[in-house]
């Protein structure tokens, strides 16, 4: 009798046991998605502004937790949030072509671990462009951790492009178009090593003495002689030995640039460089593909001559707002100018 009641009070021990074992808290499984609604200035008259600074391609985040907070980062009566409840999570970017949010998620990773990804859709257009998002999520804690994570769709490239017309009247920096300025005193040219007597003195038609050195650039060049004479480049552009020819620019600071006759192109991470698309540009606008340069790693090079739709400038900006480039460069005396990326 004394061991079936011991038998029973141990088999009673033992599911009370096995309860409390299934009342124990299971530990939390990540990644767990969070519920948020999307915070919008559009159509309120406000708008962002003194976000930090970035450079363009780079992106950032700011949790925000007060009025006071938000205050900062916006112009204008702007709708109110319950800080008390929620946080307000602000990732905004500069990008130098067409990319802008279309697709938001925010995950808690792990214990105080959150990852908010956006997806940028990506096109062809060169307007550079800031974007913001916003969102709010239940309240966020101060040890509480949010990193963003960016992903740019693909580039869909048309198989044939209808080419902008060629415009030397700016260069892009940092996506800004900056204007330059002809001068009618002075002019760059290039010809045959063989004529240089036939142009120099046809050029004292003009009153120029010429002073000429062989190109210091490409095989492509290696039998021509290059200047920069005084002369005006409407008088002296009919002249037909020269291989190339355009008149000096300058710069609203007041700088003056010669410039030569080589394009540089970089394309973009997105588009997969393509030469047979290179040849088809040079085809249709009477420039000539050089193939990869080797002296810039990445880089792609054309060489404009008379023939061409415009001088090395043009078309470098034209290269450039098919949207397919990170940059697109005309050769200049004095350095580089670089169509939108200034980091090379």
């Amino acid at each position: 009798m004394i061991m079936k009641k011991i038998l029973c009070l141990f088999a009673f021990s033992l599911l009370i046991a096995c309860g409390d074992k299934d009342d124990e808290p299971q530990p939390k499984t990540y990644p767990v998605d969070v519920q948020f609604e999307e915070y919008s200035l559009e159509g309120t008259g406000a708008e962002w502004n003194d976000l930090e600074p970035i450079m363009i391609g780079e992106s950032n985040l700011i949790v925000i937790d007060s009025d006071d907070e938000l205050q900062k980062y916006v112009i204008g009566d702007y709708p109110k949030v319950d800080f008390g409840d929620k946080t307000l999570i602000l990732a905004y970017g500069w990008e130098l072509h067409q990319n802008i949010p279309n697709n938001i998620s925010l995950q808690n990773v792990s214990e105080r671990h959150y990852l908010m990804r956006i997806n940028l859709h990506t096109g062809l257009s060169t307007t550079h462009l800031h974007w913001q998002k916003a969102v709010l999520v239940d309240r966020l804690y101060y040890l509480d951790n949010v990193e963003l994570e960016i992903k740019r769709d693909p580039l869909n490239v048309p198989e044939r492009f209808d080419l902008p017309e060629p415009d030397d009247s700016y260069y892009l920096y940092y996506g800004m178009r900056i204007p330059l300025a002809e001068v009618d005193t002075r002019s760059y040219i290039m010809f045959k090593s063989e004529d240089v007597d036939i142009v120099a003195e046809k050029l004292l038609e003009f009153g120029v003495a010429l002073e000429s050195e062989p190109v210091p650039v490409v095989d492509y060049l290696a039998d021509c002689d290059h200047s920069s004479i005084e002369a005006d480049y409407d008088d002296i552009k009919h002249i037909e030995e020269l291989v190339y020819c355009t008149p000096y620019y300058k710069t609203s600071d007041g700088y003056e640039l010669g410039i030569g006759s080589i394009v540089y192109v970089v394309f973009r991470e997105e588009v997969e460089p393509d030469e047979d698309l290179l040849r088809q540009f040079a085809q249709q606008t009477n420039i000539v593909y050089l193939g990869a340069s080797e002296e810039f790693c990445g880089d792609y090079e054309f060489a404009c001559t008379r023939d061409s739709v415009g001088n090395a400038q043009g078309v470098a900006n034209m290269l450039y707002e098919t949207g397919l480039f990170e940059s697109a460069d005309a050769l200049t005396f004095g350095g580089i100018i670089w169509a939108g990326n200034t980091t090379k």
